[in-house]
């Protein structure tokens, strides 16, 4: 049976290469912090942008506003 935590990610990962859902979406539904999720993805050479103008918005708010709160 696979392992629950990488058919989340998997699927998280899908999803967000399809641009089904945004970045802060992804991270939400796999319980990571948008910093490790820009991590694994990069490390996967996945681009993190895409043609979607209002989800690049609110990646960057929610990037934003984890910067506040984190620093």
């Amino acid at each position: 049976m696979p392992n629950l935590e990488s058919v989340k990610n998997s699927l998280a990962i899908s999803l967000f290469k399809s641009e089904a859902i945004s970045i802060g979406t992804a991270a939400r539904m796999v319980n990571h912090n948008l910093s490790d999720l820009i991590t694994l993805l990069s490390s996967l050479n996945i681009p993190l942008t895409g043609n979607n103008t209002e989800d690049a918005k609110s990646d960057i708010a929610l990037a934003r506003q984890w910067l506040k709160n984190n620093s």
